[in-house]
């Protein structure tokens, strides 16, 4: 039995990092890809930490989680309370193997663990972000924002002080984890470092700042391979990252084109929703903003889920079809629609289908045209599916029936606007990762293979590699496999065979039994 470590690099791509690594810049990274085994970790769709994250601890895709968004249809904001999948240090703990979680994001609020955890992400330093609640007074601080940094982020000053202010945090935490791990003997750890992803956000068109900051990263990874030698090393990233889109794709002005979407009324009423939305998206954001600076929240962004996006697929099943339309849309003429804080993709209204069309013939058809669709000679969508080609689950209802994510040049948007097509106007927040499925994974230890390049994996495959790792049976209900190949020829885990275990229900009874009986023996230590 190994142990492991998982060092998360929230956002962070080859398509950066690895010319850095070829010129000699970045060592530590080197080192570890020619001691190593490395390849590109495929995020979920979309490619946003959340669902990317759970899919990469339960090793399940987002439709066995529910959720593809960190909003979640009732629009409040997804946490841990809504992860009913077992986390791999879950499954772990059962074998009473000890894990250790720290900063790791949607994992708020903590709960009980056979070891400890430091959520990240918690609302603010005065929250219980830590279990047992105890090891908060021994970390106090891991999530107390400098208020210069709060300050900074809320006047959108990105400069070289901010810069500063994220590398000092980076190392403060890093020395918080490096000192907890001297404490105690722990089987499983993840250490999630997420400034990898904001500085990314801020400094994308500064690339010799984002340069600087992967730097110290590096001397971080330097550090972790010398005082974590007896442990197999994996690097990890959730998505990787993009620059910014230089033109909105209005998907559902492309559907009202095509003839899937109809609008109510006449010309008049049309031309006023046109004006409705246009005054929505652009002018009572800036108005509220403008008059209302300390307000916590984007009143842009709020109006425009309120008014663009108030509806959503309520039903788990597609007995019924219950869909809230956006206003001045036709609810009994419109097949078909594109909803969503984050455009995931197009529904398609059965209920609203005339007895000659067919549902199949109609998906296949807007698929088609949507994977020739060009923009001044540039393929507007990477791709496009339909559901369950990328999805498998219980929850796949919630999944819109045609998927797609942009390509580079574009952003796909829910907007109705005369245009198909806008051109993007610049925002503070450069650097993007909705479309940017291609992250990184580095595997390094005694029995992993030495300068092995991998083709592309899944973040799903993270977790049943790991339970192999420790010889625990996989659930089968796991979509991710076992990366054998990462492993020495003469590595027993290489040889070992491949565990699966059905989890019935009546084994998930059990399995919670063994999981209250373990907390139950650690309570009493």
């Amino acid at each position: 039995m190994s142990k492991v470590l998982i060092i998360g690099l929230d956002g962070t791509t080859w398509k950066v990092i690895k010319p850095w690594i070829d010129g000699g810049y970045l060592p530590t990274f080197k080192k570890l890809i020619e001691d190593g085994t490395w390849g590109i970790l495929k995020s979920t769709i979309p490619c946003l930490s959340s669902p990317a994250i759970p899919s990469f601890f339960t090793g399940k895709n987002p439709a066995k989680l529910g959720f593809f968004d960190f909003i979640k249809p009732d629009g409040s904001l997804v946490s841990y309370n809504d992860i009913k999948e077992p986390a791999i240090w879950d499954i772990l703990g059962e074998y009473g193997y000890k894990s250790m979680i720290i900063n790791l994001r949607m994992t708020y609020p903590p709960k009980k663990i056979n070891g400890i955890m430091i959520s990240g992400l918690p609302p603010s330093e005065d929250s219980e972000y830590t279990y047992p609640p105890d090891l908060k007074n021994k970390v106090k601080g891991f999530h107390l924002e400098n208020e210069e940094l709060k300050k900074l982020w809320k006047e959108k000053i990105f400069d070289e002080r901010l810069f500063s202010l994220y590398v000092q945090r980076m190392w403060r935490r890093y020395k918080i984890f490096k000192n907890l791990t001297k404490e105690r003997k722990y089987d499983f750890i993840i250490y999630w470092i997420e400034e990898t992803d904001s500085i990314q956000h801020w400094y994308w068109n500064y690339k010799d700042i984002i340069l600087d900051f992967f730097k110290e990263v590096d001397k971080i990874l330097s550090d972790i391979i010398k005082n974590f030698q007896n442990m197999e090393i994996f690097i990890i990233s959730d998505h990787g990252f993009h620059g910014p889109a230089i033109y909105e794709f209005n998907v559902n002005s492309w559907l009202l084109d095509q003839g899937y979407l109809k609008l109510k009324g006449n010309r008049l009423r049309q031309w006023l929703t046109y004006k409705a939305y246009s005054f929505a998206k652009y002018r009572v954001g800036r108005i509220l903003l403008k008059h209302f600076k300390s307000l916590k929240y984007n009143i842009n962004k709020l109006v425009n889920k309120l008014i663009l996006d108030n509806w959503y697929e309520k039903s788990l099943t597609q007995k019924k079809e219950n869909i809230y339309f956006p206003w001045g849309v036709n609810h009994n003429d419109t097949i078909a629609i594109a909803y969503g804080a984050n455009p995931l993709g197009i529904k398609i209204i059965k209920k609203n289908l005339r007895q000659d069309q067919d549902y199949e013939k109609i998906r296949e058809e807007i698929i088609s045209k949507l994977k020739h669709l060009n923009k001044d000679g540039k393929r507007v969508l990477e791709n496009v599916w339909k559901r369950e080609e990328v999805f498998d689950g219980r929850y796949i209802s919630h999944i819109p029936d045609i998927v797609y994510l942009a390509s580079e040049y574009f952003n796909t948007t829910t907007s109705l606007s005369k245009n198909i097509f806008n051109k993007r106007k610049e925002t503070k927040i450069i650097g993007r990762h909705e479309k940017a499925r291609e992250g990184i994974f580095i595997a390094y230890g005694h029995d992993i293979k030495k300068g092995k390049k991998l083709g592309e994996i899944e973040i799903t495959d993270i977790a049943p590699t790991v339970l192999h790792l420790f010889d625990i049976p996989i659930p089968k209900d796991m979509d991710g496999r076992v990366l054998k190949d990462i492993f020495n020829g003469d590595s027993k885990y290489a040889k070992m065979p491949i565990k699966y275990q059905e989890y019935t229900e009546k084994e998930r009874i059990r399995r919670k039994i063994r999981e209250l009986k373990t907390l139950e023996k650690l309570n009493k230590k």
